[in-house]
């Protein structure tokens, strides 16, 4: 059975997470084609880089909004359709250059 893809999708500055992240993809390269997305080219970029990690890079939104009040509840909606349709732009993205580089 051949190798499949995985795609790791991260934001964390360089740190513990991005270390523990590459170091996992590291120890699993001989079971799959790993595939890194970042937001933009920088330290994390560098490491992933580095060791031999394939990067995809490629503004993406995360759904995380504090949840304390009134107004959090009444942006909420708008927030979720605005991340859903630039997440979507991603994903058809990464899809593309995925399949355009033969899976891998």
């Amino acid at each position: 059975m051949g190798k499949i893809n995985v795609l790791y999708i991260t934001q964390a500055p360089l740190g513990g997470a991005a270390f523990s992240l590459c170091n996992m993809i590291r120890s699993l390269s001989d079971k799959v084609n790993p595939v890194v997305l970042l937001p933009d080219k920088g330290e994390v970029y560098d490491l992933f880089a580095s060791c031999g990690i394939r990067c995809i890079i490629h503004p993406f939104r995360c759904n995380i909004r504090e949840k304390s009040s009134l107004n959090h509840y009444l942006r909420y909606v708008p927030h979720l359709v605005r991340d859903w349709y630039y997440n979507r732009i991603c994903i058809n993205y990464v899809c593309k250059n995925i399949e355009n580089s033969g899976g891998g």
